[in-house]
């Protein structure tokens, strides 16, 4: 008999955290020191201990524009998004590099669409644009139970990018074991938390990259996307040995068009 491994999606311990009083995940041993992770004003961010990344593969980007940036340059970097509604919206960021042990964890108001962030400590430690990944997620309930729905998230170093109309992002995740083929399936869906019972814009469709080595990012790119709404993203894998890889689904927010 075969054995079903989950994919985890390593976000959801501070999902919470928008509510607390602190923007800070309280389960991250931070390495101390001035870019250590800590507040800094209404956010969080900074190096951390150890790695706490221990499901097979975690999610760690989803991004449209996603700029390169100057580390010399004393800018802000803009990011912006569509919600499909107010509320919360939880921005983060994660290292990707091996040993990068690098989080920011930055509570949004969904309704705001920006924010500056500052990049003082990605200049201090000289973290890169392919060091790092960028999530946002906002609460949203359907049918009784709450779901993350994951918003998009544009990152430049000069104006806010016109969000939307553009039909694709990249979708970045990590794997801590040796993963020997991986497939990605792709539908809009009426509401959060249903799964696709009719077309498939992609359904199981293998990825083209050869080799898929442990602690190196995947990039994958999402495109399909037409009308605006929610689609449903699942990633499926092989190991090395044959034994499934399967991932928690995701539910993703498309603008469509910009206005």
């Amino acid at each position: 008999m075969k054995t079903k491994i989950t994919i985890t999606l390593l976000f959801g311990a501070a999902t919470g955290s928008v509510a607390q009083t602190s923007p800070c995940d309280p389960n991250i041993d931070s390495r101390g020191g001035s870019l250590g992770y800590q507040a800094r004003g209404k956010y969080c961010e900074g190096l951390y201990a150890t790695d706490v990344a221990a499901t097979m593969m975690w999610v760690a980007s989803l991004t449209g524009t996603f700029d390169d940036y100057d580390l010399s340059s004393t800018a802000p970097l803009k990011l912006s998004w569509r919600s499909p509604e107010g509320g919360a919206l939880h921005v983060r960021a994660h290292g990707i590099k091996r040993n990068l042990y690098y989080r920011m964890d930055a509570p949004q108001d969904a309704g705001t669409g920006t924010w500056d962030w500052p990049t003082d400590l990605l200049a201090a430690r000289g973290i890169e644009r392919n060091d790092i990944g960028v999530l946002g997620w906002t609460p949203y309930s359907a049918g009784g139970v709450d779901y993350n729905l994951f918003v998009p998230v544009h990152v430049t170093d000069a104006s806010p990018a016109a969000v939307g109309g553009g039909g694709s992002y990249e979708l970045v995740v990590v794997p801590n074991v040796r993963l020997d083929k991986v497939y990605l399936s792709l539908a809009q869906v009426e509401s959060v938390g249903q799964r696709p019972e009719g077309t498939f814009i992609k359904k199981q469709d293998p990825l083209s990259q050869r080799v898929y080595p442990t602690q190196r990012p995947i990039r994958i790119e999402l495109t399909g996307f037409t009308d605006a709404g929610i689609y449903f993203v699942e990633v499926s894998a092989t190991r090395a040995d044959g034994r499934p890889v399967t991932m928690d689904p995701m539910w993703i927010y498309h603008a469509g068009a910009s206005q």
